[in-house]
């Protein structure tokens, strides 16, 4: 495979990207895998095993699955060589790929079958994956290059989780009223905070809010459920936390939904414009009716000031006309 790099090569730049172009042979015992985070255009988990002398590569949308079972999309695209096993950094915009690539997990592996049609079936031996994995070319959709990746029962590896093992009914760690601060070792403290306390269930890259009553809070703050599934650093975990939005002078305040801002701009305004009309009735009659009649008013709430000027059609005064008149 490793005279195979061609597409590789017409897809990268040297001088451009720092990515590797060479794959000098490491004299390791048994062949090497490495999965790699890859938050490019769309983030994704990059599949890799030691091939002929090259890095046989398959992009996984929803990363490499841990519950015996469970079948993901792996998108076989072109062999990588080995150097690429220890690449972690930043391709540049502009190039083939670009995004930040970080090691998510390495080590060793086991070739227990190798179907005619391609498939494989390996022991991974790293530092968080342990167990049998099989590939199939499955062509899904009609195209070759879409394969399944999916982990097998492996006995000499109980930790392994059956499927629809994965809980989803964990409890946030709340706190607890006390008289007196707990002494002693293994106690930490935290800032309290006023916001959403929320559980964030992270399943094959996508992420799930669900409030401490197990409210489901995923539609109602869509950007913080993105946001945790890129941060999560793994495709499968848990995150116990507290949804807030961060103020001037490290306060906080309760975090806004997706209607967000634009229901709290409306507020605001109901707020000022309830605001003005308390100003207004609180000045002196003389200035409230200060306007001429008839033209519009400077006053914050502006509305006309006729109804507040003395009226021009009331019946004449029964008072002598002399009284009226002001000396000169």
């Amino acid at each position: 495979m490793a005279e195979e790099l061609g597409e590789y090569k017409r897809k990268r730049d040297p001088k451009r990207t720092p990515e590797p172009f060479t794959s000098k042979q490491k004299g390791a015992k048994a062949p090497i895998f490495v999965v790699q985070r890859h938050d490019a255009r769309s983030l994704h988990y990059d599949f890799r095993l030691e091939r002929g002398g090259a890095l046989a590569s398959w992009a996984v949308p929803k990363g490499v699955p841990l519950e015996v079972g469970k079948r993901v999309l792996a998108v076989h695209v072109e062999d990588h060589p080995l150097d690429y096993a220890t690449f972690a950094g930043e391709i540049p915009k502009g190039n083939y790929g670009a995004g930040t690539v970080e090691i998510w997990d390495n080590g060793t592996y086991e070739l227990l079958e190798e179907k005619p049609d391609g498939g494989l079936t390996v022991r991974l031996h790293g530092s968080r994956l342990e167990g049998i994995w099989t590939l199939v070319p499955a062509a899904l959709d009609g195209k070759e290059k879409n394969w399944l990746l999916f982990r097998k029962q492996d006995d000499a590896a109980p930790v392994a989780a059956p499927k629809g093992a994965f809980r989803s009914d964990y409890r946030a760690m709340l706190a607890t009223l006390a008289t007196e601060l707990p002494k002693g070792a293994g106690w930490l403290y935290e800032v309290k905070w006023d916001g959403y306390r929320a559980l964030g269930y992270v399943r094959g890259g996508e992420a799930r809010l669900v409030s401490r009553n197990q409210n489901d809070l995923t539609e109602r703050f869509p950007q913080v459920a993105k946001a945790l599934a890129k941060a999560a650093r793994s495709p499968d975990c848990v995150v116990d936390g507290e949804g807030v939005r961060p103020r001037q002078r490290g306060a906080t305040e309760l975090l806004g939904d997706a209607a967000g801002k634009a229901g709290h701009a409306a507020r605001l305004r109901r707020l000022r414009r309830a605001r003005d009309r308390r100003r207004a009735h609180a000045r002196p009659a003389a200035q409230r009716a200060s306007c001429p009649p008839g033209e519009s008013c400077s006053m914050p709430t502006r509305r006309s000031c006729r109804s507040r000027q003395p009226s021009t059609t009331a019946k004449a005064s029964t008072r002598p006309r002399s009284s009226a008149v002001s000396k000169a």
